[in-house]
């Protein structure tokens, strides 16, 4: 679901397209669906021609006051991000750590934008739920670690076994674990 944002530029409005899969934040509903596409959307622009361009602005505290201006079809920008001159990418900092990525809706980037499924690359959101894994289970304490062993149906007595062994160990006595570990890595990633 892509959404319009008007942007006031130099140059006058500026239509930019902007899609809840490619946001993420401490309030954002993507997660790490939302970081992942941020992640590879940067990649992305980095290695993107030398025409296309990017330009950081924050929205803060405002960017929810004028929500209510958006939904009534008025202008939803204010003069607190205006942009100097019309660029591809809006690079979208707010409070809690909200980033987002705006593409200008006649940008070579736009095709870049996930469409029905939300995910732009999908060995970057495994590697990111690993790495999430990995630090949620290594900064919780062996009570923590027992309460989610025995919560998702695995025995507690590989709670002091590290992240990477816990899986290499679970290879090794015929894969019991693998099908398991989903609801383990929910447990960790929603912590």
């Amino acid at each position: 679901m892509t959404e319009s944002r008007w942007v006031w530029t130099t140059a006058g409005w500026c239509e930019y397209l902007a899609c809840p899969a490619l946001s993420c934040g401490e309030y954002n509903d993507y997660g790490l669906v939302g970081e992942s596409n941020v992640r590879v959307f940067d990649r992305l622009l980095d290695d993107a021609p030398n025409g296309v361009n990017s330009e950081s602005v924050y929205l803060g505290r405002f960017y929810v006051e004028d929500r209510a201006a958006y939904r009534t079809g008025e202008p939803y920008v204010s003069n607190y991000y205006d942009v100097p001159e019309p660029v591809d990418v809006l690079l979208v900092r707010g409070d809690y750590g909200h980033r987002a990525r705006w593409v200008r809706a006649d940008s070579p980037m736009a095709e870049h934008i996930p469409g029905d499924y939300p995910i732009i690359d999908d060995e970057d959101h495994s590697e990111l739920v690993e790495e999430t894994c990995a630090a949620a289970w290594e900064d919780s304490t062996l009570r923590d670690r027992v309460h989610y062993l025995r919560n998702t149906g695995l025995s507690h007595f590989a709670s002091r076994l590290s992240w990477s062994d816990l899986f290499r160990r679970g290879a090794r006595d015929g894969g019991e674990w693998s099908d398991d570990t989903g609801s383990l890595r929910d447990a960790l990633v929603s912590r």
